[in-house]
């Protein structure tokens, strides 16, 4: 090879050094937001659950001091069985 023929490949060598290296950059950012999405979708849910699970409690704590109070005639478990 020429002179000029090694200075171009290695010029077009360096691009393509440079391409893999943004790809792998943009890649593993990729990666991050979708990592960052999927954390704050399972907080989401997690809290989501707890809220739920704290109002179904509060609610069957409601139903019992009912039935303490005023003799409704049945119980409920914090598992959510009722009896008569």
């Amino acid at each position: 090879m020429n002179a000029g023929s090694t200075e171009l490949f290695e010029t077009k060598e360096t691009e393509l050094e440079e391409l893999e290296r943004k790809i792998k950059e943009l890649t593993n950012r990729k990666k991050a937001i979708l990592d960052k999405a999927k954390e704050e979708e399972a907080n989401k849910k997690a809290q989501r659950k707890k809220e739920v699970e704290d109002a179904y409690n509060n609610f069957i704590k409601l139903l019992n001091a009912y039935e303490k109070d005023f003799g409704g005639g049945y119980k409920v478990s914090l598992t959510g069985r009722f009896s008569m």
